[in-house]
This record gives C-alpha cells, structure tokens and sequence, in this order.
C-alpha cells in the first residue's frame, strides 16, 4: 500500500474546515490503527450524518442496476437509524478493519471502557459510600458487570460506585 499523497492530506483537511462551519458544531476525526482504523463522531455530527446518509444511498442507488440499488438504499437507510439509535447523545466511533473498509460499525464514544482496575468502597449506614480507592497492581479480565440473580444484585469484576 502506498501512504496518502498530499493531494489526499489536502483534502482531508478542507473536509474538516467544511465540517467546521456546519450548524451545531459538528466534529469527526479518525485514527488510524494496525488492524483498520475508527472515525469519530461527536452527537451534532451524528446528526449531520443521519440525515445525509439516506441521501447517500439515495444518489448512488440511482446509478446501480435493480435490485442492487435498493439493497444500497435500503443500507444506508438502516445504517443512519442504527448510527442515531447508537449515539446515546455522546457520540459514535465507526469502527472497520483494513480488510472490510465499508464496515463502519457503530458504537457509543467511551464503550467499552478500557478500565479494568479493581476498586472498592465502604457503605456507613451514617455516611453512605466512601470514596473509591483502587486496589494497586489488580486488574479483571473484562469489564465490570452487574446481575440480578434470586433477587440480589451481584457484581462481577471492575469498579463498583
């Protein structure tokens, strides 16, 4: 593969500046990583998104013979209420790996947390939780998780609060 040319740095810079003077102030970025790469989302640019996206669809599907076309419309029909339903009002990240580049699947900005410290706290019936304090060189395997099960509410791994 050969690296962007300045042309493409260029044009990556002037969509940036347009994004910047859309209403609501709307803000993409994207980093790219060994295994594919992510674009960012802030809630106004999901938005923005949202309501191109359809229309996206709309103008390549008219170039597609049938049913091609409307399996294109109806794509990106679903992935703009996929992106919207996703967004949680934080934002997204779509995500792809070098070898299914039209991937973009979406996920809330900040799931799943990467903090896998163990943490514990007190409950004083007097004074309610005490401030978290981190247990020094333990971490779980996974995210933290909480269950009901015969009624109680159990916790597994993570931080508690």
């Amino acid at each position: 593969m050969t690296p962007p040319t300045a042309e493409d740095i260029e044009a990556g810079r002037q969509a940036r500046a347009e994004l910047a003077q859309i209403q609501d102030n709307p803000e993409v970025w994207a980093e790219a990583k060994w295994w594919g790469f992510r674009v960012f989302l802030n809630h106004e640019a999901v938005n923005v998104a949202a309501e191109i996206y359809p229309r996206i669809g709309t103008l390549v599907g008219q170039f597609l013979p049938s049913p091609i076309g409307t399996l294109v419309r109806l794509y990106y029909k679903a992935h703009s209420m996929v992106m919207k339903r996703v967004d949680q009002d934080r934002g997204i990240v779509l995500t792809s790996p070098w070898i299914a580049i039209a991937a973009l699947v979406p996920t809330p900005i900040g799931w799943p947390s990467s903090d896998t410290s163990l943490w514990w706290t007190v409950f004083e019936e007097e004074h309610g939780w005490s401030q978290d304090k981190e247990f020094p060189k333990h971490a779980s395997e996974a995210n933290p998780a909480l269950a009901a099960f015969e009624g109680k509410l159990r916790a597994s791994r993570g931080r508690l609060g």
